[in-house]
């Protein structure tokens, strides 16, 4: 007699059965994975903007470790500050006004100081670029553009554009040829500009009275340790659409007439040179300066400004901030 349980032709009576989750289960899952990126995302973004902070300091570190060989070669010398390349007439790259030979001066900061820790010139990369041997910031490899740098903007009637967008053009040419000039848009001719950071244009200016120095010596840089070298200028009119920046600026019309609006930055922002006027929001409403010691430290838009004690803005207003940050080693400065 066979048993009740006993398997016919070897098979089971039972169907086999295999779980899987139900609709509600992976709505859960996908629910927390959500959850989880949400609570991790910003702490990431927030690490890879410290990250960019730290690496843009890195450059500027490197142009403080420039400037201080460049220096030691040249009897305490700074190299040249240079036109701002935003004049086809009087302020231009290679003109006898502008003080330098062409884009190629070896006195200028931009081709002086990179070669000083192993880099290439600014000149040398314009005629690279034009040969076709690498692009000419090679995937922001070099130390004249900042990690966070996306692009930039131009305000307008007031900067004039590569035809890719890509670049800034400044008036001027070289002093031998070499670099062929892009003449279009016109007048030109012009050359590709794209930088990061600037030298402290009022390094040598005084209220009422720009001063025109040939040579400017390290020694001068009185309190070396608060004296800007270098800041981290704005690439984008955008990055003056920072809350802190729009209140400041409407708080001190006068201050700001021309240059700052509910737009952002409203005036020329493509020179090589610049000051608090021109100073980065792009890390966390902030950037870097170099010192005239060689050091670099962070600071807020605002920090960079003319303080509290100075205002209401009046022809007196000194941006100068003894044993802090100081922009004028010849007096205080507007």
């Amino acid at each position: 007699m066979s048993s009740p349980n006993n398997r016919s032709n070897g098979r089971s009576t039972q169907t086999d059965r295999v779980d899987g989750f139900t609709l509600v289960e992976l709505l859960v899952v996908i629910g927390i994975i959500a959850l989880l990126i949400s609570i991790l995302l910003p702490a990431l973004n927030k690490a890879r903007q410290s990250a960019q902070t730290v690496a843009c300091a890195s450059n500027m570190k490197q142009f403080g470790i420039g400037y201080m060989m460049y220096c030691d070669q040249n009897k305490g010398e700074l190299p040249q500050k240079g036109p701002d390349g935003s004049d086809a007439t009087t302020n231009n790259f290679g003109t006898v006004a502008s003080g330098v030979i062409g884009v190629d001066d070896p006195s200028l900061w931009f081709n002086a100081i990179p070669g000083m820790t192993g880099g290439k010139s600014y000149y040398q990369l314009l005629v690279d670029d034009q040969n076709g041997v690498g692009s000419l910031f090679g995937g922001k490899k070099t130390i004249f553009v900042c990690p966070s740098v996306n692009g930039i903007g131009t305000t307008t009637g007031q900067d004039v554009l590569s035809a890719d967008g890509q670049f800034f053009l400044l008036y001027g040419t070289d002093s031998q040829g070499v670099l062929k000039p892009i003449t279009s848009p016109g007048p030109g001719p012009f050359f590709k500009y794209n930088m990061s950071y600037v030298v402290n244009s009022s390094i040598t200016n005084i209220i009422g009275n720009t001063q025109t120095f040939t040579t400017v010596k390290l020694s001068q840089m009185r309190q070396a340790s608060c004296v800007a070298l270098m800041m981290e200028k704005l690439v984008i009119p955008a990055e003056y659409l920072d809350s802190a920046v729009q209140k400041y600026a409407a708080a001190n019309p006068t201050m700001y007439a021309g240059l700052i609006g509910p737009q952002g930055f409203i005036s020329n922002i493509a020179q090589p040179k610049g000051n608090w006027k021109r100073f980065t929001t792009r890390h966390n409403g902030g950037g870097n300066v170099l010192f005239a010691d060689g050091h670099v430290a962070y600071f807020k838009w605002r920090d960079t400004q003319i303080q509290p004690s100075q205002l209401p803005y009046s022809g007196t207003s000194d941006a100068n901030q003894p044993n802090r940050l100081i922009w004028s080693i010849v007096g205080p400065i507007q």
